[in-house]
């Protein structure tokens, strides 16, 4: 896709501020102008909404420290001065809105408006086993080897087995 976009072969693709580094950095063979342009509007919208995707950090599942350092460091990493400063470095939209005065990459900033109000991703929200037991459920239900009261038992389960471990994104 990237490639057939540099080469002139497709006008536009459907991405977002992800690719975008890798499209600015890569070698088009014809002279194109690059922008970005909202999502189509749903019937009866007036706005499209677009999914919020951002930097992350990855932290090991198992750490050879104590957690109490892994806490710092997420409490570091979510100070606004950190985030601003790691948005102007990266050049990424960040949920901190007064992180993204940091963004000068013009076609960076088009984005900008697209991502006020975006709508975050559920599956963001939960730690991976429940976003994993959620899709083995759905493909339960759509093959009809499960009925949806089981389906939410199992997803209810994996989520009260990681809360009784102590694990929780709402902790």
């Amino acid at each position: 896709m990237q490639l057939l976009f540099l080469q002139g072969k497709a006008a536009m693709t459907y991405n977002g501020t992800w690719l975008l580094e890798a499209l600015q950095a890569g070698t088009p063979t014809v002279p194109f102008d690059l922008h970005v342009a909202p999502l189509p509007l749903v019937d009866g919208s007036s706005k499209a909404h677009s999914l919020l995707a951002w930097a992350g950090f990855a932290l090991p599942a198992k750490v050879a420290a104590s957690r109490d350092s892994v806490y710092a460091f997420l409490e570091f990493a979510s100070r606004p001065e950190v985030d601003a400063s790691v948005v102007e470095g990266l050049q990424t939209f960040s949920p901190i809105p007064e992180s993204n005065g940091g963004i000068h990459d013009a076609v960076q900033r088009e984005f900008l408006p697209m991502l006020e109000d975006s709508i975050t991703s559920l599956n963001w929200l939960w730690e991976p086993e429940i976003d994993a037991e959620i899709g083995n459920q759905v493909q339960a239900l759509v093959s009809g080897t499960t009925d949806p009261a089981s389906a939410g038992a199992a997803i209810q389960a994996i989520a009260e087995g990681l809360r009784a471990a102590g694990r929780s994104y709402y902790r």
